[in-house]
């Protein structure tokens, strides 16, 4: 079994970009953009760092999907992948549908759109460090509100972006007093919290962290091999 190491961590990475969190440090923007196949210019890494458009207006295409024409139901459900994860929320009306076919093929778009969702965010925040790394004075003025933004991953790498065009030191800021003031939140019977810190994950390069899924994928292939010999 053969892994490329960027791919893996790219893999890696969309699976838990939920949470985010400084693990993406642990790839460079460099190794993210060629896992990627791309050529990143700076207008695409702009793009890509601003927020996902608006929801288009999706109620033509929902009611076709229930149309009688079954060209019409599948040109439907093509328009509506194509609109990205920002009409997910508009979407999930539309599960409690009468007609099953509809209700199953939102299911589908919602599932679909998801896994895009997960791309997108650690996308918008390589493109973010990216910008800064470049030190891109173009995107100064929109990396600047992105530092508002709700969404605190993004506010950060922003505020690490400009601060890096503006030649300015900056570092992940404390967390632990945050995280202790929060503790009363845990069930009582809970007896044991493990916290991840970007200390934590120092050690973990890209190569370190591939070597380590080669070597685990070595292994079961050699254990399937071996059962597969076994008379």
């Amino acid at each position: 079994m053969s892994v490329d190491p960027t791919e893996l961590v790219v893999m890696f990475l969309a699976f838990l970009a939920g949470s985010h969190g400084d693990l993406l440090d642990s790839m460079s923007t460099e190794q993210y953009w060629q896992a990627r196949h791309l050529q990143v210019t700076t207008e695409q890494l702009r793009e890509d760092a601003s927020a996902a458009p608006a929801a288009a207006n999706i109620d033509r295409f929902l009611h076709d999907l229930a149309s009688d024409d079954f060209r019409t139901r599948v040109k439907s459900r093509e328009a509506l992948a194509g609109m990205g994860p920002g009409i997910i929320g508009r979407l999930k009306p539309a599960l409690a549908s009468k007609d099953p076919e509809v209700s199953e093929t939102v299911s589908g778009l919602i599932t679909e759109l998801s896994k895009q969702t997960h791309q997108r965010d650690v996308e918008r925040l390589m493109a973010i460090r990216t910008l800064g790394e470049r030190k891109d004075a173009g995107s100064l003025a929109m990396l600047e509100k992105m530092e508002q933004e709700k969404d605190v991953f993004v506010a950060a790498y922003a505020r690490r972006a400009v601060a890096e065009i503006q030649g300015q030191g900056w570092a992940w800021p404390e967390q632990h007093a945050a995280v202790a003031g929060e503790a009363w939140l845990l069930p009582a019977d809970t007896a044991m919290v493990l916290q991840g810190t970007q200390a934590g994950w120092a050690g973990l390069t890209v190569d370190r962290f591939a070597a380590m899924a080669q070597g685990s994928a070595a292994t079961t292939d050699a254990g399937t091999d071996a059962a597969l010999a076994q008379p």
